[in-house]
C-alpha cells in the first residue's frame, strides 16, 4: 500500500491538497449549488500553497531550519504578531466587530469606574462568562484607551502559542520539523478568524499548550499553574482539564495524576457555574449562558447533566444533526481527517465539541436542520478545539521509536511538510454552510 506521505512528496501532487481536503465538506455544503466564491477561494489558496511548497521542497530547507530553529520560531512569531495585529485593526478601526465592540465598551466602563458592564445586557461581563484575564488588559488600556490596544494584546498572546507549541513538539519531532509545525498552532483555520474580532478566548491557545507541556514533561507544579491559567481564560476551558484527567487514566499515569486533575477541573467548573457566575448575575444556582443555549435540558450545569442522562434520545438527535457533519469536516480537513485519532490528547476536544454540537437545540422553536450557533469556524467557539486537534495530530504522526518503516530524517521531514501544507491548503475556504 502506498503511504500518504510518500504519495504527496512530489510538488505537483501537493498542489492538489486544497480540492482533496475540501472535497468532503464541499460535497455536503454545495448541494444547493456551487458558491460563486469557491473558484476565488481555491485560486488564492493554491497560490499560497505553491509558494510554500516551492520553499519547503528546496534541498536546503530542512538544513536551514535545523541550524536556525530558534531564530525562525521567534522571528516568525513576531512577524505573525504584526500581521495579525494589523489585520484585526484594519478590520476594526472603531471596534466594529461584535465582540470587539462589547469588550472595548467594557474597558471604557472600567476607565469610568465601572466593572466590565456589557453594553447591551447592562450587567457585568463576569455574570456571563468568567474571564479574569480581562483584568490584564486594564493597565495597558489605561495607557492607550483605543481599540487598537486590545487587538495588539490579543494578537501578541495568540502569537505566543507558536513558541509554546514548538516547545511541545520538540519532545516528539526533530528541531527542523518542530519549528515548521509550530506555526500550525497559529494558522489552524478555527484560530485565524479570532484575529478579525476580540475575545478573551485569544488567551486559550497558549494556555492549552502550556497545559500540555506541563503534562507531557511531568511537572506537577507547572501543571497546577497551567490549570489555573485555563480557568482564568474562560470557564469552558476547564473542560479540557477534566479530559486531561481522562488522558492520564488512559495512559495509566496513576491516581496521583488523574485524581487531582479531575477534581480540580470538575470542582472549578462547578464552582464557577454554580456560585461565581450566578453571584455576579444575581441568579442563584443558574447561569444565563447555560439557560440560553441548553435550556431544553435544564437551567444549570447539574440540571443540564441530569437532563442529558434522563433524555439520551434528544441528546443523540442534537448531536447527529446533519449540519454537525459539516462541522466535523471543517475541523478535520486541515489534519487529513483521521490523524488526531492516533493520540489520546484528542479527548481534550470532546467536551467543547459536544457543547458546540448541541448548543441551541430547541425542537419546536428552532428548525433542527439549522446549523448550531457555535459550529461556525468564524468566531471563537472552536479555538480550543482547533488547538487540541493540531496537538493530537502532530503527536500521532510523529515518528515512533522502533518504527522501522519511518526512521529516517527525510521521512520525518516529509511528514512534517505534508501536515504543514495541509494547514496552508485550508486557511482560506468557505467557513460554513450558511455563508455559501
Amino acid at each position: 500500500m502506498i503511504r500518504a506521505e510518500r504519495f504527496f512528496r512530489r510538488p505537483g501532487i501537493l498542489l492538489c491538497l486544497p480540492p482533496v481536503l475540501l472535497a468532503p465538506y464541499l460535497l455536503f455544503a454545495i448541494r444547493g449549488g456551487i458558491p460563486v466564491q469557491l473558484p476565488g477561494f481555491l485560486a488564492v489558496t493554491c497560490c499560497i500553497l505553491a509558494v510554500a511548497t516551492f520553499i519547503l521542497t528546496r534541498a536546503g530547507a530542512r538544513a536551514a531550519l535545523e541550524r536556525h530553529e530558534q531564530f525562525f520560531v521567534w522571528v516568525g512569531s513576531f512577524l505573525f504578531f504584526l500581521a495579525a495585529w494589523k489585520f484585526g485593526s484594519a478590520l476594526n478601526p472603531g471596534a466594529v466587530g461584535p465582540e470587539a465592540y462589547n469588550f472595548h465598551q467594557e474597558l471604557l466602563d472600567v476607565e469610568q469606574g465601572g466593572f466590565f458592564t456589557h453594553p447591551s445586557e447592562h450587567r457585568t461581563e463576569f455574570a456571563i462568562h468568567f474571564s479574569p484575564v480581562l483584568l490584564l488588559l486594564v493597565p495597558l488600556f489605561h495607557l492607550h484607551p483605543h481599540p487598537d490596544t486590545i487587538f495588539a494584546i490579543g494578537s501578541l498572546v495568540m502569537s505566543l502559542a507558536i513558541p509554546l507549541a514548538w516547545r511541545f513538539l520538540r519532545m516528539k519531532w526533530s528541531p527542523s520539523s518542530a519549528a515548521l509545525l509550530a506555526f500550525g498552532a497559529g494558522l489552524y483555520p478555527s484560530l485565524l478568524s479570532l484575529h478579525g474580532d476580540f475575545s478573551p478566548v485569544r488567551f486559550a491557545p497558549p494556555a492549552i499548550w502550556f497545559l500540555l507541556i506541563a503534562y507531557r514533561r511531568r511537572r506537577p507544579v507547572l501543571l497546577g499553574i497551567a490549570v489555573i491559567s485555563c480557568w482564568m481564560v474562560k470557564e469552558t476551558v476547564l473542560l479540557a482539564v477534566v479530559m486531561l484527567a481522562a488522558v492520564a487514566f488512559v495512559e495509566r499515569r496513576g491516581a496521583r495524576w488523574y485524581g487531582p486533575l479531575g477534581l480540580a477541573g470538575i470542582g472549578l467548573f462547578l464552582l464557577t457555574n454554580q456560585w461565581i457566575l450566578p453571584w455576579f448575575a444575581g441568579t442563584a444556582g443558574k447561569t444565563s449562558t447555560i439557560a440560553a443555549q441548553f435550556g431544553y435540558w435544564g437551567q444549570s450545569a447539574p440540571a443540564v447533566l441530569a437532563g442529558f442522562l434522563g433524555d439520551p434520545v434528544s441528546v443523540a438527535r442534537a448531536i447527529f444533526r446533519l449540519n454537525n457533519l459539516a462541522y466535523v469536516l471543517k475541523l478535520g480537513h486541515s489534519v487529513m481527517f483521521l490523524l488526531p485519532l492516533g493520540s489520546p490528547l484528542l479527548l481534550l476536544a470532546c467536551p467543547e465539541f459536544f457543547v458546540n454540537a448541541i448548543a441551541g437545540y430547541y425542537p419546536g422553536l428552532i428548525e433542527v436542520s439549522r446549523p448550531g450557533p457555535w459550529t461556525s469556524l468564524v468566531g471563537h467557539y472552536s479555538a480550543t478545539i482547533g488547538t487540541v486537534i493540531w496537538a493530537a495530530a502532530t503527536e500521532a504522526w510523529a515518528v515512533k521509536c522502533g518504527d522501522s518503516n519511518s526512521g529516517t530524517e527525510e521521512e520525518e521531514w516529509s511528514r512534517a511538510r505534508l501536515l504543514f501544507l495541509a494547514v496552508i491548503a485550508s486557511i482560506i475556504y468557505p467557513t460554513n454552510a450558511e455563508s455559501l
